[in-house]
């Protein structure tokens, strides 16, 4: 029961919730005051539009993209012992594989860099993922499926217990601790890996981020602002969701971790 009303508290705080809250709140006040409610109206109105365009969402989750892309340099001098990828969502149901569930576009792509990862250091790989219905196949198992069929590399161990990146960490020691292994590369979304790191860590394990899937502006280009950075786009949004749950999900885990 917890975990769906830390559910229901995030899809309010978080955009568009939060969009959604603040015009209830407006509506609220014409009731008692017409001027506080057309302060509230522009409020929302104008946070609506910050966290609606790429210029703010490229920012806020480029802010949280600290660990930079492993060097074929890198891979040659490191010690790590173990792959570990995380989970990042299922899809119900999915039509075109006769409704079975399959792993998510994000899923997807750990697994794709987590195979890559495979390929130039023959590492055994753990993939970590469980359920919150009990009625769903572990995410861990539609992982190692996934591994398998798409990418012909296969995982070595699998977790299917855990319900979020915490309990990742929490079962994941308790397999790799008894084939005595320490140090990993722990891969996930750029984005993500600063949460993901630090509570790894807090496991005893020796941590090398492992990011894919960077979202926020190439340090490597000439990044210039454009007209195009301040309209309004529905990814940008998405992005800022992602970018202000990150936030939120550190403060969180410093608190409950």
């Amino acid at each position: 029961m917890d975990f769906y009303i830390i559910a229901f508290i995030k899809s309010m705080i978080l955009p568009p919730g939060i969009i959604f809250l603040l015009l209830f709140v407006s509506l609220y006040l014409l009731k008692i005051s017409t001027q506080h409610a057309k302060y509230a109206l522009i409020s929302t109105c104008a946070l609506f539009y910050i966290v609606s365009i790429p210029l703010i969402s490229s920012s806020m989750i480029g802010a949280l993209e600290t660990y930079p892309a492993l060097t074929q340099q890198s891979l040659e001098n490191s010690d790590a012992q173990a792959i570990v990828i995380l989970g990042g969502g299922r899809e119900r149901d999915a039509m075109e594989f006769d409704g079975q569930d399959i792993v998510s576009l994000g899923t997807f792509e750990r697994l794709r860099y987590g195979a890559y990862l495979q390929t130039q250091t023959q590492l055994p790989i753990l993939v970590t993922g469980g359920f919150i219905n009990p009625e769903d196949t572990p995410e861990g198992i539609l992982m190692a499926k996934s591994l398998e069929q798409s990418f012909k590399v296969t995982a070595q161990w699998q977790e299917n217990r855990s319900r979020n990146t915490a309990e990742n960490a929490i079962y994941t020691q308790e397999i790799l601790a008894k084939e005595n292994i320490k140090t990993i590369y722990l891969v996930s979304k750029a984005w993500h890996l600063p949460r993901a790191v630090e509570i790894f860590k807090q496991q005893g394990f020796n941590v090398i981020p492992a990011p894919t899937g960077f979202s926020g502006s190439n340090p490597n280009n000439k990044n210039t602002i454009s007209f195009y950075d301040f309209l309004p786009a529905a990814y940008a949004m998405q992005t800022n969701y992602y970018a202000v749950h990150e936030m939120l999900g550190r403060a969180w885990y410093f608190l409950r971790y």
